[in-house]
C-alpha cells in the first residue's frame, strides 16, 4: 500500500488472532445488546449503546518536545490506568508531565489517586473539559482538590469559560500563571 498513512509502529500492531487481541471483547451481554440496537433504526440509540459498552477506548498521547511532556489520556478510565501503572517506567513517564489534559472530564474514573501521586509536586498545568450540567456528579470534587493542590492551582476547567446559552461552572478568581483565556478555550503556554 502506497502513500497510506499509517500512524502506528509496527510493534503497537497486532492481528486479530493475537492473544492480546481475542482478550479485548465485550461480555456477552453487552454484545447482545448492541446487536439489538443494531436492529434499531434509531442512530442515537446505538450512539448511546456503544458509548456504555466501549467507553474506554481512547487513544493515550503522550507528546514531548525539548524535554517537555504533555500527556492527553482521551477517556481513558481506571482499567487502562491501572494497566499503565503496572507498567515498567510508569512512574517516570508521569513523574516527568508538564502539563496534563485530564481525562473522562474529571469523573469517578479520571486519574487513579496512584497516577496523580506520580506528577510532580508543582511542577505540572492541568485542564478538564467537563460540565456539570446534566452529571452534577462531574468533575468528582475530591479529584478537582487533589489536581488543585498537586499542580498547586495552575488547573482550569472548560465551564469556567463564560459561554452564552452553556451551562455556566464556578468562575475563577484569578487565571492561574501561563494561561490565557481564548473566547471558547484557554491557551497554556510552556517554555522549553
Amino acid at each position: 500500500m502506497q502513500n497510506v498513512l499509517q500512524p502506528f509502529l509496527p510493534r503497537w500492531k497486532r492481528k486479530p488472532t493475537d492473544p492480546a487481541v481475542k482478550s479485548i471483547r465485550l461480555p456477552t451481554g453487552e454484545e447482545k445488546l448492541l446487536r439489538r440496537q443494531l436492529a434499531d433504526p434509531s442512530l442515537d440509540a446505538l450512539a448511546f449503546t456503544l458509548d456504555q459498552a466501549l467507553n474506554n477506548t481512547s487513544v493515550v498521547a503522550l507528546m514531548s518536545f525539548s524535554g517537555v511532556n504533555l500527556l492527553f489520556p482521551g477517556d481513558a478510565q481506571y482499567g487502562n490506568w491501572k494497566f499503565w501503572l503496572q507498567q515498567h517506567g510508569s512512574d517516570d513517564l508521569l513523574g516527568g508531565v508538564h502539563f496534563y489534559k485530564v481525562s473522562h472530564h474529571g469523573s469517578l474514573n479520571a486519574t487513579p489517586k496512584g497516577a496523580l501521586e506520580k506528577m510532580p509536586q508543582g511542577k505540572f498545568a492541568a485542564m478538564v473539559s467537563t460540565q456539570n450540567v446534566p452529571w452534577n456528579s462531574i468533575p468528582r470534587m475530591p479529584l478537582m482538590k487533589a489536581l488543585d493542590q498537586r499542580a498547586q492551582h495552575k488547573v482550569v476547567r472548560s465551564d469556567s469559560l463564560p459561554i452564552k446559552n452553556a451551562p455556566q461552572g464556578p468562575v475563577m478568581a484569578r487565571l492561574p500563571n501561563d494561561f490565557d483565556k481564548g473566547a471558547f478555550w484557554y491557551d497554556y503556554y510552556l517554555s522549553v
